[in-house]
């Protein structure tokens, strides 16, 4: 056996593994990385450490450690009851606000896992308080988190446009933006009308009775030690705020300010996603720096150990000659449509879905 398909086949064992246990992909990834890549390969650990891809480790943790803050500060649920509001009692608007909202939050720049895990239990809940579909609901919060996943401020977005510039594709990050937007726009609309969201249009409740809890982390713990003294201290600077009339912290505005800025620069001028979020998060920060820790916890750890990992090991397979190994496999279907449609079977086959852990919102 070539260590071609070898490498091919302890890919395969990767992700079936890593669906039937609840193993860490990445981890499987970074092991198989230095075991095929150095023993099989012959390529030394600096070689292998060369294609570890840095400059998608800061983007990662850049933008979800960015958005990590704007969940502790309330801001996502400045945006959750801003939605909620706009629907002004027509339940059957509620399925849509949540695929508005989804979207919004990923052409932010979160993570698809991300905008889900917020978005959905609050979609649910109000899927059982107002007798909507829970599938409904649930299709237009994953198509909505979807929609926006190709934004040029996305990593999803930022990747697809960096592989296709570093193979001399021709790439548009606006035009695959707006493709997706649209397309899963579409989708969502059908499964609106399929799974009874024209009847919910009929219906209507009070808008006080719409609200989404209060924000997610903004109670200070009940320790007593000197980081619980600084959140005290914060939360009484963000009440002071928006005791002068706005309705909105200091922190708050702040991030949202911020991330305007980040969409600015990075599309207008060109600026590194990652480290510019990285920039706006300091910023946020130093503002309030008892929220540091708690942002920390929210950032998705596993995720970005899945996807580093992943690509270290797709890194090393590119030097031991596999990536080329495949792609002759490829031109040899003959048809490109047929050899797309059998990428994005692989694709979806070697996806698996996995539960984020419980927060305070999920009580």
């Amino acid at each position: 056996m070539s260590l071609e398909l070898f490498s091919i086949l302890v890919l395969l064992a990767i992700f079936a593994v890593g669906t039937v246990k609840p193993i860490n992909l990445g981890i499987m990834s970074f092991v198989a990385a230095f075991l095929i890549g150095q023993i099989g390969g012959g390529l030394t650990v600096d070689q292998i450490f060369a294609v570890y891809p840095g400059d998608l480790f800061i983007l990662l943790v850049g933008v979800t450690f960015l958005f990590a803050i704007a969940q502790t500060n309330g801001t996502i649920d400045l945006l959750l009851n801003g939605g909620i509001r706009l629907v002004r009692g027509n339940v059957g608007l509620i399925p849509w606000i949540m695929f508005s909202l989804a979207a919004l939050f990923t052409t932010l720049g979160a993570l698809t896992p991300a905008a889900v895990a917020i978005i959905a239990p609050v979609a649910l809940r109000f899927a059982g308080q107002y007798s909507i579909s829970p599938l409904l609901i649930g299709v237009l919060v994953v198509q909505g988190s979807t929609a926006g996943a190709y934004s040029p401020i996305n990593p999803f977005g930022v990747i697809v446009d960096g592989v296709l510039t570093s193979r001399d594709l021709a790439s548009s990050p606006i035009t695959l933006f707006i493709s997706s937007l649209v397309f899963n726009t579409i989708v969502a609309a059908i499964a609106f009308v399929a799974f009874g969201g024209l009847r919910l249009l009929r219906q209507s409740i009070p808008v006080e009775a719409m609200a989404v809890g209060s924000a997610v982390g903004s109670e200070p713990s009940s320790g007593g030690g000197a980081a619980d003294r600084d959140r005290t201290a914060d939360d009484g600077h963000d009440e002071a705020a928006e005791a002068n009339g706005s309705g909105l912290s200091l922190h708050q505005a702040a991030t949202l300010l911020g991330v305007a800025v980040l969409a600015v620069l990075t599309v207008g001028f060109g600026v590194d996603v990652g480290f510019g979020a990285l920039v706006v998060a300091l910023a946020l920060v130093l503002i309030a720096p008892a929220r540091q820790a708690e942002a920390f916890e929210r950032v998705p750890w596993q995720v970005i150990v899945l996807i580093t990992g992943i690509v270290t090991y797709v890194g090393v397979l590119e030097e031991i000659g596999t990536v080329e190994y495949v792609q002759g496999l490829i031109d040899a279907v003959g048809s490109p449509v047929a050899a797309a449609l059998a990428a994005s079977y692989v694709g979806a086959a070697s996806s698996r879905p996995s539960l984020p852990p419980r927060r305070s919102w999920d009580r």
